[in-house]
């Protein structure tokens, strides 16, 4: 495998990873509004 492979693997995983993180930002304005 190449660099330029690992660094396409590298930028998706931490793409998954900000949206993730969108993901429980957003439950959390869910829990606030029920509150």
């Amino acid at each position: 495998m190449d660099e330029e492979e690992y660094d396409e693997m590298e930028e998706e995983e931490e793409e998954e990873e900000e949206e993730a993180v969108d993901e429980e930002e957003m439950v959390e304005e869910e829990k606030d509004k029920v509150e």
